[in-house]
This record gives structure tokens, C-alpha cells and sequence, in this order.
């Protein structure tokens, strides 16, 4: 991060501090390695209801317990 004196008072730019990120405290970041374990990773859908389709097929099998 460049938050030296010199940056901070630079073209008028302001620094924010962010809270720190835990993907394992977020319900979302487990589905979404799920969904890569399924296949999702590697995924290049010729359109997006094709996406859409893998991403429903996925979401069924992390219900059933099938991933």
C-alpha cells in the first residue's frame, strides 16, 4: 500500500483503511470453491444460459451433498 507522506498529500487522494478480509468467516466464498470443484473453474460458456444451467446443475448437487 503507498500511504507515505508523500502519497497521501499527493493530487488530493484520500486513503481509506479497510476491514480485513476472511473468506472463511463468508458463507459465499464456500460455495463458490464448491462450484469450482464442480467444474465452474474451467467453465467457458458459449452463452450466458449456458452459465446459467452448469451454475443451477451445481448448486443442485452442493443440496443433494453430490460435490
Amino acid at each position: 500500500m503507498h500511504a507515505g507522506p508523500g502519497m497521501r498529500s499527493s493530487a488530493n487522494h484520500r486513503v481509506f483503511q479497510l476491514p480485513s478480509y476472511a473468506p472463511d468467516l463468508n458463507p459465499v466464498e464456500g460455495v463458490r470453491v464448491l462450484l469450482n470443484r464442480g467444474g465452474l473453474a474451467n467453465l467457458a460458456a458459449a452463452s450466458l444460459d449456458r452459465l446459467v444451467r452448469v451454475i443451477k446443475r451445481g448448486l443442485e448437487k452442493i443440496q443433494y451433498g453430490r460435490i
